[in-house]
C-alpha cells in the first residue's frame, strides 16, 4: 500500500488529462503557424496582415515599430522558424496523445 508521501506527488489522472490536452491545443497551434508561416512568407500576404493591422490599431507606435521589425525578416529565417514550429508541435501532439491514451486506459 502507498504511503501518504508517495500519494502526494503522484498526479490525478484527471489532471493528466488536462496537461495533455493542453499540449494538443498548443501543438495544434503551433501547427497551423508554421503552415501559416510557409503560406505567408510571401510580401504581398504580409501587406495585406499590415494594413489590416494598421487599420484596427491605428498606426499606434508600437504596432508600427513590430511590423518593422517583422517585415525585415529573412525568408530564410521565416522558413527555419515553420520547421522549427512543426517539430515541435509533433513533439507536443506526441506528448499530450500519449498523456490522454494513458490515463483513458487507467480509469478504464
Amino acid at each position: 500500500m502507498p504511503d501518504a508521501a508517495e500519494l502526494a506527488h503522484k498526479p490525478s489522472s484527471s489532471t493528466l488529462i488536462v496537461i495533455g490536452i493542453f499540449k494538443l491545443v498548443t501543438g495544434v497551434v503551433l501547427f497551423g503557424l508554421g503552415v501559416g508561416l510557409i503560406y505567408w512568407h510571401d510580401h504581398e500576404h504580409a501587406k495585406v496582415v499590415s494594413d489590416w493591422i494598421t487599420q484596427m490599431w491605428g498606426g499606434r507606435r508600437a504596432v508600427d515599430t513590430a511590423l518593422a521589425k517583422l517585415s525585415s525578416i529573412q525568408t530564410r529565417t521565416i522558413e527555419q522558424l515553420a520547421v522549427g514550429s512543426f517539430i515541435y508541435s509533433a513533439l507536443l501532439l506526441i506528448e499530450g496523445i500519449g498523456l490522454c491514451r494513458q490515463n483513458a486506459g487507467r480509469s478504464s
